[in-house]
């Protein structure tokens, strides 16, 4: 994660002379992590942003249990360190008085995905100066990779979490999709029982491949709010087990109502 319990900090950058994260490193990226029931949660996200004179911002925000974005949000000033044909990140909170620094790894790799590690508090030894840092590096490579966490931390940008991968769980599941009657009003459709709906739906595709080429135009998006109820289009998705997920569909979203996810094109 960006931001951790168990971070180095230092009062000294590895050094002052700055590069900006490349080109395709900005954007929106999201960590996510599958729920007991194998739904695809969003963890926490950063929002990479050319700041100008070489340096970036980043703004880093959680999600809760239920994949719901938290009000809190930590911004980080942000520059990269190339050593050893090694890329380190600096970041440092811009609300910290502390003037305290953090420093991570990162790579974008061939699939798209942004992978980070960052420096722990086990490393120890303090430095006066960036210089001394520097040196310190350049002279410990290995062992100053030791310090940092093992496993790479990937993040993904929102346009990659498709309908079908964030509901990976229930795809062989599936049996049909339904449309409700327009009859039926928005806040019926939330309170009515299963049974009183499926008098008022008709299928709307029957083959999987083609409900999923239908549901996999729109990708999972943080925000939940610019979305509009006026005359939604109500969908009823029917598993094997006899359960419905209850969603509805605008001119270019879908909202589902179980988990409050909406996702657009």
């Amino acid at each position: 994660m960006f931001s951790a319990c168990d971070l180095y900090k230092s009062q000294a950058p590895i050094s002052n002379d700055k590069i900006g994260v490349e080109e395709k490193a900005l954007g929106r990226w999201v960590n996510c992590q599958k729920n007991k029931e194998g739904l695809l949660i969003p963890i926490c996200e950063l929002e990479i942003l050319d700041w100008g004179e070489k340096e970036d911002l980043v703004i880093f925000s959680t999600f809760d249990k239920t994949g719901k974005k938290e009000d809190d949000i930590i911004p980080f000033k942000v520059w990269i360190s190339p050593i050893n044909d090694e890329d380190y990140v600096n970041a440092k909170m811009i609300n910290n008085q502390n003037n305290d620094y953090y420093f991570y790894r990162y790579r974008l790799d061939e699939n798209g995905k942004l992978k980070m590690k960052y420096l722990k508090d086990s490393l120890t030894q303090k430095f006066e100066s960036s210089l001394e840092f520097n040196d310190f590096i350049r002279n410990n490579k290995s062992d100053f990779h030791s310090y940092f966490n093992e496993d790479w931390i990937e993040y993904v940008k929102w346009d990659s979490l498709k309908w079908s991968i964030v509901n990976e769980h229930i795809l062989g599941d599936i049996s049909q999709l339904l449309i409700v009657d327009r009859s039926i009003r928005y806040e019926e459709f939330e309170t009515k029982s299963i049974e009183e709906l499926l008098p008022n739906a008709i299928s709307l595709i029957k083959p999987k491949r083609d409900y999923l080429t239908f549901l996999d135009q729109y990708h999972l998006v943080a925000e939940e709010t610019t979305w509009q109820k006026i005359k939604p289009t109500l969908l009823l998705l029917e598993l094997k087990d006899g359960n419905y997920k209850r969603m509805l569909k605008g001119y270019n979203w879908i909202l589902d109502l179980e988990n409050n996810f909406l996702f657009k094109k």
